[in-house]
């Protein structure tokens, strides 16, 4: 595998790492509740007790993604800096 080839695949790992951290930042903004709802309906469910169990799913979720996916994308990025600075 060339240097060429392995840059292409950690830019797109870079990209589903972004995509997951960007979907993990929306469920922490919108207190987990942004997995099942539009925005017109965030915003009148956004307190009522009926829907704790999406919000504590959605919280662990974005929970995992962070804890997970943060370490995955440093790595990535350290990965393809040390691939520009070698080539």
């Amino acid at each position: 595998m060339t240097i060429i080839a392995f840059q292409k695949i950690l830019i797109v790992g870079l990209g589903c790492t972004i995509f997951l951290l960007f979907f993990a930042l929306l469920l922490k903004m919108t207190n987990g509740l942004f997995w099942a709802r539009f925005p017109s309906e965030f915003l009148t469910d956004k307190n009522d007790p009926r829907f704790e169990s999406e919000r504590n799913i959605g919280k662990k979720i974005a929970h995992f993604l962070f804890n997970f996916v943060s370490p995955l994308f440093i790595a990535l990025l350290i990965l393809l800096v040390l691939t520009y600075i070698i080539r």
